[in-house]
């Protein structure tokens, strides 16, 4: 896993308390799924992305949130609905 890969999200976890596993339930996501997101074998959605800001109470915006160190560039995607 690449441990720079959104580290504004994996440092927000971290001042709250948040371990994928925690932070899977706390946002109704299975944590092989969330696994696979935070390793971007897949993208988040946008209302996932959401979620996870609202649960961690990050007061930025949510590209800030996942922002990639290594593109600069938020990953998520449109919901589908």
């Amino acid at each position: 896993m690449n441990r720079s890969t959104y580290q504004t999200l994996r440092a927000q976890m971290a001042l709250k308390g948040h371990s994928l596993s925690t932070l899977s339930r706390c946002v109704e996501m299975k944590y092989h799924t969330l696994l696979r997101k935070m390793r971007r074998e897949s993208e988040f959605t946008l209302n996932e992305a959401l979620r996870i800001r609202e649960v961690l109470c990050y007061p930025g915006a949510v590209e800030n949130l996942f922002k990639s160190t290594e593109e600069g560039a938020a990953f998520f995607m449109e919901d589908q609905r």
